[in-house]
């Protein structure tokens, strides 16, 4: 971690340094959302070890340790909410991605499971598990690596029933408001959602 603004999520103490950081002068911490993530598109027979744990490094086991070190201080302060970004792939595994639709279903389970565990602490764990999101960096990376990109945005858009139905992909701002109801008050009795 460099003056406190970088943080590697496969790594517990950066997770923790980060976390740490977060907590306001009277030792409170209301909200984490744990939203880094990395896609894999690749057949398992083409899945090294290391792809393996980058793609698992960082989309279950940063929210796991995100969440462990931001319950402690909820724990502390009498409650919270904690929102994870899984995916669709998350809910209906894929068969173009794999390692990716294993990691997601895995951090659905495990919100599931936290939530179950916290919720008698008043911290609510939920995730969102949105289709294809748009103009974000990783969306951005896999349509410049497609041979058509046209082709590419068609099938993204035509995987994921919403997504098809209204003819384009979701918004980063459509997520994020997602994300701003489960952390809100309205959302109090909200936990394990997934």
């Amino acid at each position: 971690m460099s003056g406190g603004r970088n943080c590697h999520v496969s790594r517990e103490e950066s997770i923790r340094e980060l976390i740490d950081l977060a907590v306001d002068d009277s030792g409170r911490l209301d909200i984490l959302v744990n939203n880094a993530g990395v896609g894999m598109v690749k057949q398992i027979v083409d899945v090294s070890e290391d792809d393996w744990h980058a793609c698992i490094d960082v989309n279950l086991k940063g929210p796991f340790f995100g969440t462990k070190h931001a319950v402690k201080h909820m724990l502390r302060s009498g409650g919270g909410a904690i929102v994870n970004t899984a995916s669709n792939a998350g809910l209906l595994p894929r068969a173009h991605d794999p390692v990716y639709s294993i990691s997601k279903m895995a951090l659905v389970a495990m919100t599931k499971s936290l939530a179950l565990c916290h919720a008698r602490d008043k911290i609510r764990i939920n995730c969102v598990c949105p289709g294809p999101v748009g103009d974000t960096g990783m969306m951005n990376a896999d349509l410049e690596r497609a041979p058509d990109r046209d082709a590419a945005v068609a099938q993204f858009i035509h995987a994921s029933p919403i997504a098809h139905a209204l003819g384009r992909m979701i918004t980063p701002d459509e997520v994020a408001r997602a994300i701003l109801y489960l952390v809100s008050d309205a959302a109090v009795l909200v936990t394990g959602t997934g």
